[in-house]
């Protein structure tokens, strides 16, 4: 047996319409005498300024009259006693099926996206083979900071796992970063994907800004970087900020990146419907952000979910995120990352203390003496 799902929004208008036009040709009908086929019946817009010796010499067809029936049903519903009706079961029936186009809410239940998100972190760079954190955003598309050739064998790995899952991006959005240019390039090239459909994007995928830690051991201050917000940052990201620099590099938090996400996904919400996107960014964080403010995850357990150099997941939604949740938060590598991130977090402090320390304490100018020198014994 054959099911047939009814949308309540769609049966309540379907029968405001019906009843209207029923109305309003019955009403011409009653004025008229009888109708049958093209009948001396007025249209309900003329029916308050002409005379009833008009209408003996008006004539108009039904489908004349239907057309006024839908004008002056429009009218009622969104100026009249139908406004407070539809409103009210409108909303109880369809605010959790709105779609998402315009300004995206995190969390984002099953069916709210427009579109369908492939999130990838490009492959291993130059300085990540050096094992040098930079995330400054001025240094990004430096050409050292590119693929190297396993950053590359990574990107193609990828590519080979999209493919597996019979999954072609209709678009593909990546950081202006030197080594998601090369990503993205070699994602189009192994897909053919066309290049009017690989976008860049020069804001709102930068990476978050380690502030003084910026330029430092790569591996420790990652560590560093999930211990602090495991412990400061909080359920929204608003805590943990590394210390300031000098050098023009900012020192973020979470919801900093957060505030960039939510921009990105509405700008890509409101400018494509139905597509397959894969969003290629720099670092491990920004995607392991984005999956968890998708999903509703508390952000002290973002990094649980960082993503590796070429690494991709496919289809991100609530629900896969959900899935691997608590996985992923129990993995022994997490928790090992986690400690050794503490004692480099506090490593990183006591350097700052020492920094600082030097900085407010006066120098001393060392001046020679003018005493003559004693001569020395025979």
């Amino acid at each position: 047996m054959m099911r047939f799902t009814y949308h309540p929004t769609r049966l309540l208008l379907t029968w405001l319409t019906l009843a209207a036009r029923c109305s309003a040709f019955l009403l011409g009908a009653g004025r008229c005498g009888a109708v049958t086929g093209h009948a001396k019946v007025r249209p309900i817009s003329r029916l308050a300024s002409k005379s009833s010796e008009d209408d003996a010499n008006l004539c108009v067809s039904r489908r004349t009259l239907m057309h006024e029936a839908g004008v002056s049903f429009a009218g009622s519903v969104s100026a009249g006693p139908f406004l407070s009706l539809y409103r009210s079961f409108f909303n109880a029936h369809d605010s959790d099926g709105a779609n998402a186009m315009g300004l995206v809410h995190f969390p984002c239940r099953e069916g709210v996206l427009m579109n369908k998100y492939h999130l990838m972190r490009a492959g291993q760079s130059g300085l990540e083979e050096q094992n040098i954190l930079s995330t400054n955003p001025l240094f990004l598309t430096n050409t050292e900071d590119g693929l190297t050739a396993l950053g590359r064998m990574q990107v193609e790995e990828a590519c080979n796992q999209l493919m597996a899952n019979n999954i072609n991006p209709s678009v593909i959005k990546y950081s202006l970063a030197s080594k998601c240019i090369d990503s993205s390039n070699a994602v189009a090239n192994t897909l053919m994907v066309g290049r009017n459909r690989i976008v860049p994007e020069f804001t709102f995928m930068d990476p978050r800004g380690a502030g003084y830690w910026n330029g430092k051991d790569l591996i420790a201050t990652e560590a560093a970087l999930f211990a602090l917000d495991a412990a400061e940052a909080g359920a929204d990201g608003t805590g943990g900020r590394p210390p300031p620099n000098e050098d023009g590099t900012a020192n973020e938090t979470l919801w900093d990146q957060v505030i960039r996400l939510r921009q990105l996904m509405s700008v890509l919400e409101t400018q494509y419907s139905g597509d397959d996107i894969l969003l290629i960014f720099p670092d491990g964080t920004s995607p392991a952000l984005l999956s968890c403010l998708i999903a509703g995850v508390d952000l002290r357990d973002v990094h649980a979910f960082n993503f590796e150099p070429g690494e991709v997941r496919i289809d991100v939604t609530m629900k896969s995120t959900m899935q691997t949740y608590a996985t992923r938060k129990a993995s022994p590598q997490y928790k090992q990352t986690l400690e050794m991130g503490k004692e480099q977090l506090t490593n990183l402090r006591k350097e700052q203390t020492v920094l600082a320390q030097a900085k407010e304490e006066p120098s001393t100018l060392l001046v020679p003496s003018k005493e003559p020198s004693s001569p020395s014994p025979p």
